[in-house]
């Protein structure tokens, strides 16, 4: 699919299948009345691709021209997660929840969260720390939870020890296991274990640096409803309910 705005105003959203596809798009007439600047200015085109698969962008047909643009810097916020953080259940690119929070409090969101990973091995751990960030959040406890409690310890209490004492002077975010799987289904109860020993360690390894905050993962996704029909990642709602309360916890503490 494919995103149009005109500066931080939605135009138009298409839906498109394999093969090319050329789109038509027209500025709404009531933007020649817009005065403010927010973070783009209203005559600049945005067109923003989602896709979990390639893209070839061909280029733009008729009177647009290409003008240099400056970014306002923006703090950065690096993340690290399951697919939980990188989006899987958003309606599209733009509503993860490590998006919204970003959004709502004007943090560019540097997220280097993989479906399907997450194990905190050294080497992803090396890269994290070549990262040039202002603040960071992990989310680590969910696809390593069904390990023997030795590797969570090992791979989880490691990598949340080495990162806290690389970075002593910058704020760190770490949040629980998230609600899921068997904290709303009877199908999946060997996750009540695995959830609280993720928990546990996450828990009893951060509280010992004064740089870093917890977050309370049932917190963070506080209702079942927020939840996909996989009972583990949240739905489009859910995403966004998580992430309004994901700032509302950041900015408490930045």
């Amino acid at each position: 699919s494919v995103v149009v705005y005109s500066g931080d105003y939605q135009v138009a959203h298409y839906n498109s299948s394999e093969g090319r596809r050329e789109f038509k798009v027209k500025r709404n007439s009531a933007l020649k009345g817009v005065k403010s600047v927010n973070r783009f200015p209203h005559n600049m085109w945005r067109i923003v691709p989602v896709s979990n698969t390639p893209i070839t962008f061909y280029g733009l047909k008729d009177s647009v021209q290409a003008l240099p643009f400056k970014y306002e810097e923006k703090p950065i916020m690096l993340a690290y997660g399951s697919s939980i953080s990188q989006g899987s259940g958003a309606p599209c690119g733009l509503f993860p929840y490590l998006e919204v929070a970003g959004n709502i409090i004007g943090y560019q969101v540097k997220n280097k969260a993989i479906a399907g990973g997450c194990f905190c091995e050294k080497e992803m751990l090396e890269y994290l720390k070549s990262e040039s960030f202002d603040v960071a959040y992990f989310e680590l406890g969910t696809n390593i939870a069904n390990r023997p409690i030795k590797v969570i310890k090992e791979r989880v209490g490691e990598f949340i020890d080495d990162f806290c004492k690389s970075f002593p002077n910058k704020k760190l975010f770490f949040t629980t296991p998230v609600r899921g799987l068997s904290d709303i289904s009877e199908f999946s109860m060997d996750y009540k274990r695995n959830f609280a020993n993720s928990r546990k360690v996450i828990t009893q390894t951060a509280k010992k640096y004064a740089n870093v905050h917890l977050i309370n993962g049932h917190e963070l996704c506080k209702k079942d409803y927020y939840m996909s029909a996989d009972l583990l990642h949240p739905s489009g709602f859910g995403h966004i309910m998580m992430g309004t309360y994901l700032a509302n916890k950041l900015r408490k503490h930045l």
